[in-house]
């Protein structure tokens, strides 16, 4: 964050796709990590493993919103993809891991590259929370990798790895428990939270 350029603005914010932001598809100078970040992250994907977990505090994959993601800055947005495929996919399985959404989904693109965005803890962002919204056909965004619709409960996410059938499974669960469930007559305390919402399972090579 701390070494990222600026954003460029909105022309109509507001506007599905432009809610606060654009990508700046003219400045091919702004950054998103800084040189030594770059360089960090290239040696780490250097190192063999079976398991790659990336994590991002802003959205990589979508295309789908005007919020702060890695979108704003397509050059970089590229140059991470494309590191991802070339030194990590071919021999690990990769997931990344975002938030700062206020909901929650799971996205996989064509190429098999997966990510996950859990949030929030506490704040989920309900319908029609913005403008008159109320289902999810009129609230969610339109995002052709989105694996099913946006979580809209408190949520957090979890990765589980069974290195005996070489299975990872992602999954977004809920964070609060609901009321029916928070105790039983003796007075034990029980709750659902951390039941699963969604979730999806692949091969480790």
């Amino acid at each position: 964050r701390y070494s990222r350029s600026p954003f460029l603005k909105s022309n109509a914010p507001g506007a599905r796709g432009k809610e606060a932001y654009m990508p700046d598809l003219h400045d091919t100078g702004k950054q998103m990590l800084s040189p030594t970040q770059w360089s960090w992250l290239e040696d780490q994907l250097e190192e063999k493993a079976n398991v790659r977990i990336i994590v991002s505090s802003i959205q990589v994959l979508s295309d789908a919103h005007g919020f702060e993601c890695w979108r704003m800055i397509p050059t970089e947005r590229e140059r991470l993809t494309k590191l991802i495929r070339d030194k990590a996919m071919p021999n690990s399985a990769t997931v990344l891991i975002s938030g700062d959404r206020h909901v929650g989904g799971i996205y996989e693109t064509e190429e098999g590259l997966i990510e996950i965005t859990a949030s929030s803890w506490t704040h989920t962002i309900p319908f029609g929370a913005y403008n008159d919204c109320n289902s999810v056909q009129s609230c969610d965004e339109a995002d052709a990798i989105r694996l099913g619709d946006l979580v809209r409960s408190n949520n957090f996410g979890s990765v589980d790895i069974d290195w005996e059938s070489r299975a990872l499974t992602i999954a977004l669960r809920m964070a609060d428990g609901t009321a029916a469930y928070r105790y039983h007559e003796t007075g034990d305390q029980k709750t659902d939270a951390g039941t699963v919402l969604q979730k999806h399972s692949y091969s480790i090579p």
